[in-house]
């Protein structure tokens, strides 16, 4: 598989001891935008591929869950082995432990989206089925950093770190928009998507400022178990927490931004 990647562009010298402490990937591309709508893109076709297969076979719930698991694992292996196959190598992208969490606050308002929804939601799941959906959080968090937050930030950072990363959120929203055949509300889809892009700034800046996907990964198991475990419906008491959590998020995200490098 080719792509468009050469070495961060940076000054200090290609060593692969140093490269955690360096620059994070950058890919050299007269089209930074092109490159990152198509690895946004790149990084669904799969998922979309395995929630078709599992709808066309009709597949119970459980079995369902499973496919969809297998499907975003093969997902994030693509998205990983192009990141080792590239020369920044996958320190550079991210898989490395975060720096200044004093200056991010810990990420600790991230926590305000699983507690909404814990608090504002009925647990509905088996065990057998909160173990399946344990095992597909994790591939889902681990394929969306590595794709979304991985992939196609260091593609947008020909734009600058902060265009790149209100770019990429933008994809990231945007591309939430596909759900519109899941048979969901006008409503669901419109702040799933607007939630999606405020997730999108508030990750794409924590990368930015800690150089670490960790953060991410580790959001994403947390917040969208508790979403797939009491149901992800859009009743009244749910519209309250998503409206608390998108609050939160909002100024989350007009509070990190700035310290990101233009």
């Amino acid at each position: 598989m080719s792509t468009p990647i050469s070495a961060p562009v940076h000054t200090p010298p290609s060593n692969r001891r140093d490269e955690p402490r360096g620059m994070p990937a950058i890919w050299r591309t007269s089209h930074p935008t092109v490159w990152g709508l198509v690895l946004s893109v790149g990084g669904l076709i799969l998922t979309a591929v395995g929630a078709g297969f599992a709808a066309q076979r009709r597949l119970g719930d459980e079995a369902t869950i499973w496919t969809l698991t297998g499907f975003v694992a093969v997902s994030a292996l693509v998205g990983l082995t192009v990141m080792a196959r590239s020369r920044p190598g996958l320190a550079a992208y991210g898989w490395r432990a975060p720096i200044g969490m004093r200056r991010i606050g810990f990420g600790l308002p991230l926590l305000i989206a699983p507690i909404a929804v814990a608090t504002t939601s009925d647990f509905e799941v088996t065990r057998a089925t909160a173990l399946a959906y344990l095992v597909l959080t994790v591939c889902v968090g681990i394929n969306e950093e590595v794709w979304f937050r991985g992939l196609v930030l260091a593609a947008l950072r020909g734009l600058g770190d902060r265009r790149a990363v209100v770019t990429g959120a933008c994809l990231f929203g945007a591309l939430h928009l596909a759900n519109a055949g899941s048979g969901k509300s006008g409503l669901y889809l419109l702040l799933q998507a607007v939630f999606a892009a405020e997730v999108g700034v508030v990750l794409g800046a924590l990368v930015a400022l800690t150089r670490s996907l960790w953060i991410g990964v580790a959001w994403h198991l947390v917040y969208d178990l508790t979403a797939y475990c009491t149901g992800d419906r859009l009743d009244g008491r749910a519209l309250a927490g998503v409206i608390v959590m998108m609050i939160v998020l909002a100024g989350y995200a007009t509070w990190l931004l700035p310290k990101v490098p233009r």
